[in-house]
């Protein structure tokens, strides 16, 4: 009993001292871990710290360059989520880990076709104030720096990049939100000398006051993680976690006699759209058997249908619902 108790009473101790006030954090929009709306994974997480901690937060919207230099004046007490750089190490306290995440480099494939051999001659883009640890920048001889990540995935997408490093998730994302009508020029590389796995951290400028800030950050969260809160709100974005990029596939009827291609607005229309043999399109929702193992009834499953985006032809862009007999891998 008095080893359980002398941690929460210096942790409770501390709490009283330092919280009586709000306090002031940083950070920026960076879905799906962070969002101005406040709904982000790690903001959901560093909230449910804060709030454990007995701490009352007033959270401030910058890009991270700027609220990072705001840290260091004094301006805000924290600032989330950051990558470990040493040079960061120098100037802040770094809390425990808040999450693990994957770096990629993303790629136009019409222009980088894969071509790793010379990969340092293409046309890169960084995003300022941004580490990055899957790739050297110094190695490159094009480099065009960026106010956003968003910026990037628009040039990258329109050819004017060849290479975007990014986080996935947020990439994918980013890809899906804005650019799911025809985003099928983006991949990123599978390749383990590109690929990065880090943990992300809450900072505090270093001082005397921001050392026990961080102390009662780190003990609200091993709480949290503790009693299950932590868990629930992974499981809650299970959905944003496990998103990736929608598979390509060809819409093709191989019936000589009717050669098109049926689509419906809604999985039970009566009304049918006519698309030409060959349409491509990428999958938004699989039909279930795609995914799993079950009783196959194969004639029945044939005419069961998969949620698509058509990405050529007269309905480009549009979201339709396809037979699974139509569906080939391109």
């Amino acid at each position: 009993m008095k080893s359980f108790l002398k941690p929460l009473i210096l942790f409770l101790v501390l709490s009283t001292n330092i919280l009586a006030e709000k306090i002031s954090i940083t950070t920026d929009e960076w879905y799906p871990y962070t969002s101005y709306k406040n709904i982000g994974i790690l903001d959901q997480i560093v909230n449910e710290v804060f709030k454990t901690a007995k701490i009352n937060i007033e959270t401030k919207y910058n890009s991270f360059d700027i609220g990072y230099k705001s840290i260091l004046k004094d301006k805000y007490q924290g600032t989330y989520p950051y990558f470990y750089t040493k040079t960061r190490a120098d100037e802040m306290f770094y809390s425990k880990p808040l999450f693990e995440v994957e770096n990629v480099v993303f790629s136009n494939k019409e222009n980088f076709k894969n071509d790793i051999k010379n990969i340092y001659n293409y046309k890169i883009g960084f995003v300022r104030g941004y580490a990055y640890k899957n790739i050297d920048m110094s190695k490159f001889k094009n480099i065009i720096y960026l106010d956003n990540e968003l910026i990037g995935f628009d040039m990258l997408n329109k050819g004017e990049l060849d290479l975007f490093p990014s986080n996935k998730l947020v990439g994918i994302h980013l890809i899906q939100n804005y650019f799911n009508d025809f985003y099928t020029n983006i991949e990123y590389l599978d390749n383990k000398k590109f690929i990065s796995k880090d943990s992300l951290h809450f900072l505090f400028h270093k001082s005397k006051n921001s050392e026990k800030l961080l102390k009662i950050f780190n003990n609200a969260l091993d709480e949290i993680i503790k009693n299950g809160k932590y868990k629930k709100i992974i499981l809650k974005n299970k959905h944003l976690i496990n998103a990736y990029l929608a598979n390509e596939v060809k819409l093709v009827n191989n019936t000589e006699s009717f050669p098109m291609v049926l689509a419906t607005d809604t999985p039970n229309s009566k009304e049918k759209y006519m698309l030409p043999r060959g349409t491509k399109a990428i999958v938004l929702e699989w039909s279930k058997y795609f995914k799993e193992k079950g009783k196959l009834k194969i004639y029945d499953e044939m005419f069961k249908k998969t949620k698509v985006r058509i990405i050529n032809g007269p309905l480009r862009g549009k979201v339709l619902f396809v037979e699974n007999m139509y569906i080939e891998i391109d």
